[in-house]
């Protein structure tokens, strides 16, 4: 990439705002864990999750002394991200040389394309992973919908998450808004629904059980139906799967990397060089989502299906 003395590191200088752009526009941001580490290496980038397996922990005391010591099963998870996207955008209405007008309108830019793409893109990835996760698992982690006893439902997938030692301090419930009339009723006798505006901004409508409901759009109930590219140059085509009533997930098990890196507002010989008649916001994406626990996943993740329509 041609550079000058003007070029701003945009990802790494406001990565704090950044940041807060994608907490403030993201409807599940706040309800999954991110990565502890990203390193990138000739296009391949990895992400990294501590794991601690406490399986033998407890272990039988036999005789008056200690047995000889045993190294805790803790492991580092290495996930490559395939997914990649670029940013690569003239500012037209900004002069090649002028920097700081070049900066102020990336940022603007950059917060736009966050709010209106990138944040949905993360919901719906995240949503795609976690009912993709539920369906492999089957059995008491994909509960039947009934519309005449959807609470009902909800009660059983929480049960199931309890079974599998997850409970309501880590936990989320999604509905889909075209579901959330038929819980009226239980809206205003069960919950304890907020009294501000906040369903207005991230869609939280109270708690059930100790366990934050939050109404999604519906689109982002959705499920990965192509991947096209190859490693680690990927992207991902989605639908919306209207089977999906209810999503329930721990946070703990729900790990993330959505990471902007690399992206540059080049201004004077560098926009020019790259072929532009204005300054150049440039960059990468790299988003990723996985579902993954100490040992193995616990299975803390639950969907409501109507499988007669599936």
């Amino acid at each position: 990439m041609a550079t000058d003395s003007r070029n701003v590191d945009y990802a790494t200088k406001y990565k704090k705002e950044l940041d807060q752009a994608f907490s403030e526009d993201s409807l599940t941001e706040k309800y999954v864990t991110q990565e502890e580490s990203f390193k990138e290496d000739g296009g391949v980038a990895s992400v990294y999750f501590r794991t601690v397996d406490t399986s033998d922990f407890l272990a039988g005391h036999t005789g008056p002394t200690f047995s000889a010591p045993d190294a805790v099963a803790s492991d580092v998870v290495r996930k490559d991200v395939t997914l990649f996207y670029q940013i690569n955008k003239v500012i037209a209405s900004v002069s090649v040389d002028d920097t700081a007008g070049a900066m102020d309108a990336a940022g603007e830019i950059l917060t736009t394309g966050i709010r209106e793409r990138y944040a949905p893109f993360m919901d719906k990835l995240r949503m795609a992973t976690a009912i993709a996760a539920a369906t492999s698992y089957g059995g008491a982690n994909v509960v039947s919908y009934n519309s005449a006893d959807i609470m009902g439902g909800i009660n059983s997938m929480i049960a199931t998450l309890k079974n599998n030692r997850s409970y309501s301090k880590t936990q989320a419930l999604f509905i889909p808004a075209s579901v959330e009339p038929e819980l009226d009723t239980e809206l205003f006798t069960i919950y304890a629904p907020n009294k501000n505006d906040s369903v207005i901004n991230t869609g939280v409508i109270g708690k059930y059980k100790g366990v934050e409901v939050v109404v999604l759009p519906d689109e982002l109930f959705a499920k990965i139906t192509a991947t096209s590219g190859t490693a680690p140059y990927q992207q991902v085509t989605f639908a919306t799967d209207s089977t999906i009533k209810a999503v329930l997930w721990d946070k703990r098990v729900i790990k993330n990397c959505r990471k902007l890196y690399q992206t540059f507002v080049l201004t004077g010989k560098a926009a020019i060089t790259a072929g532009a008649d204005g300054p150049v916001l440039r960059g990468l994406f790299r988003p990723g989502c996985w579902v993954l626990d100490a040992n193995g996943t616990k299975k803390a993740v639950a969907i409501l299906k109507d499988t007669a329509s599936a």
